[in-house]
């Protein structure tokens, strides 16, 4: 019985290998103006406590915060979040924070980015679930995952992580890793997740024939819904936030605004 569960591993973990992957979702950004509300969606306002980090922007839907932009003297787009220093009700910063309408499990997503410095500004991109799954709490117990996390004061440190209702930064035991990328402020990188019902694994690279040039994180199925609840359908999150538990860690500069978090692309592949 042994053996034909072993071959029956072997046998999947070789057509996992020679699937190719096939484009499902994608977004280039190509137009001056709004972004495609077909495709996307705004989070609004302050949240609760801050978006749960006590970050101190007001999200909008407001073109000066979120649009599609072309590259100077080009016909190719791209997305731009930017944060300004400006009074909102309560608020002293404007900027904002977009997710897909549709929601996936398992596959590739890759993002071409490139992220802003100084201190106050917290760019990101990463995941959330679409429902509440497992626990009583969406947050940490159904999951998340961060693709990309990059703060102003160390701009050059990218970071990725995932947390989970075992593992979370509350209880400061998440999983998580960081990686330098010299350029990363002045160049697009492209941020991959490759996400299979066994592991997590998320890179950077500056080349899209090779992704997976520097990995940054590697994260190993485990145990129950407690430490993996990624086998639930997932939505992705861009945002760039300003100030909170972690991207205020060093106060905010207010040279640093205007800050723009720039994408160039997204595309989301499953294996064929």
């Amino acid at each position: 019985m042994q053996y034909y569960l072993l071959i029956i591993s072997i046998y999947l973990i070789i057509s996992l290998v020679h699937a190719r992957w096939e484009l499902v979702f994608s977004d280039d950004f190509n137009c001056n103006g709004e972004i495609d509300r077909s495709k996307w969606t705004f989070d609004e306002g302050v949240g609760e406590n801050g978006w749960g980090n006590h970050e101190e922007q007001f999200y909008t839907t407001n073109r000066k915060n979120v649009r599609c932009e072309y590259f100077p003297g080009s016909s190719q787009g791209r997305l731009i979040i930017e944060a300004h220093r400006e009074r909102h009700g309560e608020s002293r910063y404007t900027s904002a924070r977009i997710r897909t309408k549709k929601a996936w499990t398992y596959g590739r997503w890759q993002i071409r980015a490139k992220v802003p410095e100084g201190r106050g500004l917290w760019s990101a991109i990463w995941m959330l679930p679409q429902h509440e799954t497992y626990g009583t709490r969406k947050w940490p117990d159904s999951g998340e995952i961060n693709i990309m996390e990059q703060v102003g004061f160390d701009p050059t440190r990218i970071h990725a992580s995932v947390h989970t209702k075992a593992h979370n930064h509350r209880d400061s035991n998440h999983p998580s890793n960081s990686v330098t990328v010299p350029d990363v402020t002045t160049r697009f990188r492209i941020y991959t997740l490759d996400w299979e019902p066994h592991r997590l694994r998320m890179f950077v690279s500056d080349n899209e024939a090779n992704p997976e040039k520097k990995e940054i994180l590697l994260w190993n199925k485990q145990g129950n819904w407690k430490m993996w609840p990624f086998d639930r359908p997932f939505n992705l999150i861009i945002n760039l936030a300003i100030g909170g538990d972690w991207g205020g860690q060093k106060g905010l500069d207010v040279s640093a605004f205007p800050g723009k978090l720039e994408v160039d692309w997204v595309k989301y592949f499953q294996r064929s």
